[in-house]
C-alpha cells in the first residue's frame, strides 16, 4: 500500500507542535510494517538543505486561476522515509517560520493543497508512484480530501482514499471562502457542510469529505463530539461517528529514550530510575534557580 502524508510540519525539518512529532515517527513505523509511506510538506526557506541532505528532484508548472506557478521539489530520506519538500513562489521557499499571519497563511496553504494534487500526478508520471491513501493533518492540508473527491472521475484518482487526522480542532482555517474562490476551488456542496454553514472552513471541509476521520486519542474522539471541545464543529463531527476512530499517539522510543538521551544530565532505565532520575530534577532546579 502506498500512503502519502501531507503535513505543514514534520520533525526534524520543521516543528511547532505535536503534529511534527507524529509526522516524524508514524511514517517510519508504517514502513517497518511494509507500507510504502512517504511525506510531502512545504519546503520552507529556513530548512537547512545541506544539514538534512536535501537534493533537487524535479520541477513542474502548476496552472491555477491566478496564473501559472513553477514548483520545485526537493527530497531526502529520513529514518527510511522519503520526504518531499514543495517550493513555489511567492508562498514557499523563502519562509522564516512555519506559520505567519492569518491573511497570508490561508492562501498559502490553499496553494499548497492544490500544488500537492499536481505533485501526485507528476510523481506518477516520473517514477510510477501514486498514493493509494492520502493522509492529511489538521486544517493546513484539509482541502485535499475535497480535491480528491472532485477528481474521482479521472482514472488516477478513482481509487485514492483519504484519511484525516485531527490533532487540534481549535485551529480550523475558517472564513477562507474568498481565498478559495480566488484560487479557483469549486463550490463545496456536501449536505452536512452546507447545512451547518461550514463550506468555508478548511477543517470542516476535511471532516466532511475524508473517507476516514481519526483523532490523536480515543478520548479526544469523544470530547470533540460535544460543544465544549467541538469549537463549533461538534455537529459535523457527530455526522461522522461511523467513520471516526480515536487512535492513541505513540512515541518514538529511539528518540524519547532516557537510557540513551544525550540531552539529559543523567541517563536512566527501569533499574536505575530511583537513583538517577533525581539528578535530572536537581540539574533543572539549579539551572533555573528553583529551591
Amino acid at each position: 500500500m502506498n500512503v502519502l502524508f501531507a503535513t505543514a510540519e514534520a520533525y526534524p525539518f520543521a516543528k511547532v507542535g505535536g503534529l511534527a512529532d507524529v509526522m516524524g515517527s508514524l511514517p517510519a513505523a508504517l514502513r517497518r510494517t511494509g507500507i510504502d509511506a512517504r511525506v510531502i510538506m512545504p519546503g520552507y526557506g529556513f530548512i537547512n538543505q545541506e544539514k538534512f541532505g536535501l537534493s533537487y528532484l524535479f520541477s513542474y508548472s502548476f496552472s491555477h486561476r491566478e496564473g501559472t506557478s513553477n514548483i520545485d521539489i526537493y527530497t531526502t530520506v529520513h529514518d527510511g522515509v522519503p520526504f518531499y519538500f514543495l517550493q513555489g513562489w511567492p508562498y514557499f521557499g523563502q519562509d522564516s517560520t512555519v506559520y505567519t499571519e492569518w491573511n497570508w497563511d490561508a492562501p498559502r496553504f490553499i496553494f499548497f493543497n492544490q500544488a500537492v494534487m499536481a505533485f501526485c500526478q507528476e510523481l506518477q508520471q516520473r517514477i510510477g508512484w501514486m498514493p493509494d491513501v492520502i493522509h492529511v493533518n489538521d486544517w493546513h492540508t484539509g482541502l485535499l480530501p475535497f480535491l480528491v473527491a472532485e477528481n474521482r472521475y479521472q482514472p488516477q484518482w478513482s481509487k485514492v482514499a483519504t484519511v484525516l487526522s485531527i490533532h487540534n480542532l481549535a485551529y480550523q482555517g475558517d472564513h477562507v471562502g474568498g481565498w478559495l474562490w480566488k484560487a479557483g476551488v469549486p463550490g463545496r456542496h456536501q449536505p452536512d457542510l452546507v447545512y451547518q454553514d461550514l463550506t468555508d472552513n478548511m477543517l470542516g471541509i476535511a471532516i466532511a469529505y475524508s473517507d476516514i476521520v481519526t483523532t490523536v486519542s480515543p478520548r479526544y474522539a469523544i470530547e470533540i463530539q460535544y460543544p465544549y471541545m467541538g469549537y463549533g464543529l461538534d455537529g459535523l463531527i457527530r455526522t461522522r461517528v461511523a467513520d471516526l476512530y480515536g487512535i492513541l499517539n505513540g512515541i518514538d522510543t529511539d528518540i524519547w529514550n532516557p537510557a540513551t538521551d544525550k540531552l539529559l544530565a543523567a541517563t536512566y532505565d527501569d533499574r536505575t530510575f530511583p537513583e538517577q532520575r533525581i539528578l535530572n530534577k536537581r540539574h533543572l532546579q539549579e539551572k533555573v534557580g528553583f529551591p
